[in-house]
């Protein structure tokens, strides 16, 4: 049986974990919206947004934004998760983070900087003994990963199959790899206008989501 994925994305939004965790959560859900749905208005890069309104993401999810929010949070920094109506033929509720205009570029740069670093550590191939603390640090960023997507995203549920959809080569390849060292198995597959990310069965899903929600 496949988890609901309103509960699910609940769950992963109070989840907690080691501030690297949580900012490493933040870095991909940045990147997944920037890059799986890039060219529509909704998800575009922050640099394609209204600067002046200092918008870093939109979210379909209110308990995402919040998580988002809390991350990018910092001393001397405003940060904020407003809801508007989005969208042009059907309306929607946006969840909307933003921080003070002269606060984004280096919001963004701190993404892009967390995202490869922890991009990086996913992909080393280096075995790493059980004792080895970068073990450890490797399997927080490897839930973080898909904590990120599952917050950030919109999972397709298909028969026997959970769908990741995604623009983003590296971070399919990341997303696979972190699914190995969880101990669930995915595979990435070309589709129609992208890529996806798939995990087969309710049972994959099953032995991925503990490994994720209590890091």
């Amino acid at each position: 049986m496949f988890p609901v994925i309103a509960q699910v994305q609940s769950a992963l939004a109070t989840t907690e974990s080691s501030a690297a965790a949580t900012a490493f959560d933040a870095a991909v859900m940045y990147r997944y919206l920037t890059g799986a749905r890039a060219g529509t208005r909704r998800d575009r890069p922050a640099s394609w947004h209204d600067r002046a309104a200092g918008v870093v993401a939109d979210f379909d999810s209110r308990v995402a934004a919040h998580r988002f929010g809390t991350a990018l949070s910092a001393p001397g920094r405003q940060v904020n998760v407003v809801s508007v109506s989005g969208g042009i033929r059907h309306r929607h509720l946006v969840h909307r983070v933003t921080v003070d205009a002269a606060a984004l570029q280096p919001v963004v740069d701190a993404l892009t900087t967390l995202w490869r670093a922890g991009a990086g550590v996913l992909v080393d191939p280096t075995l790493l003994g059980p004792t080895d603390p970068r073990r450890r640090r490797r399997q927080e960023y490897a839930g973080s990963a898909w904590r990120g997507v599952l917050l950030a995203g919109r999972p397709v549920r298909t028969s026997g199959a959970l769908l990741i959809r995604t623009l983003d080569l590296e971070l399919a390849m990341v997303l696979v790899r972190s699914a190995r060292l969880l101990g669930a198995h995915a595979v990435t597959a070309r589709d129609r206008g992208g890529r996806f990310v798939r995990l087969e069965g309710g049972d994959t899903v099953a032995r991925l989501l503990p490994a994720i929600v209590e890091r």
